[in-house]
């Protein structure tokens, strides 16, 4: 797996993989130590390559490539799984296609990571121009991939219909929480409703309202 998830995500994402009892364990490639989970075996950027290149992003995704690729010519996974699709999912794609490893994204956060009109506003009309150019270049990438993984139904028909992607390729698995930790009041329900989540038009607070 390689991305940068932290506590809460590692929780939400990575749990329902480690009760799969066809999963042996898990070779996680991100930015710092997490903590103990079973089956789950951290590589880490060095801290000091972090300070000496002032945390730079481009950086970090050219390290993690590295490693992922270490790990794929010396470790044979059977799947490698980038959690959001840039740069995670487009470096498990190219070390898979590489290395004859079947690749998977996990659009974590929906489609909009590889939609050229919903990255962040932008006046330039080059860059949106650009970044249009990339979200089309982003779907043709993403029907690469042996297997994509969405959160919702809205991800999927955008894959679908605007990537041409087949269904079948698509599956739909939601967040996890702990039921230990959340559960319903069994002496009536009296509560606010509440949602967490980016001001995006992908989050659907709209309807949340309605």
């Amino acid at each position: 797996i390689s991305t940068n998830f932290n506590v809460n995500m590692m929780e939400a994402k990575v749990k329902p993989l480690i009760i799969l009892p066809e999963v042996e364990s898990i070779l996680y490639v991100t930015d710092s130590m997490g903590h103990e989970i079973p089956k789950v075996k951290y590589y880490v950027i060095p801290p000091v390559v972090l300070r000496l290149t002032g945390n730079n992003t481009i950086v970090r995704a050219m390290l993690k490539l590295f490693i992922v690729f270490y790990l794929g010519v010396f470790k044979r996974p059977d799947l490698l799984i980038g959690y959001g699709f840039v740069p995670h999912g487009i470096i498990v794609e190219a070390i898979g296609r590489l290395l004859n490893i079947p690749s998977c994204v996990n659009m974590i956060g929906g489609a909009i990571g590889i939609k050229g009109e919903d990255f962040t506003a932008e006046k330039d009309i080059l860059i949106r121009f650009i970044k249009k150019k990339l979200g089309k270049i982003f779907l043709k990438v993403a029907d690469k991939f042996k297997l994509i993984v969405a959160t919702g139904s809205s991800t999927k028909n955008f894959l679908v219909v605007k990537g041409g992607i087949k269904t079948e390729k698509i599956n739909i698995i939601p967040s996890m929480i702990d039921i230990n930790r959340f559960f319903p009041e069994r002496n009536g329900y009296k509560y606010d409703l509440v949602t967490i989540s980016q001001l995006i038009p992908t989050k659907k607070i709209d309807i949340f309202l309605e």
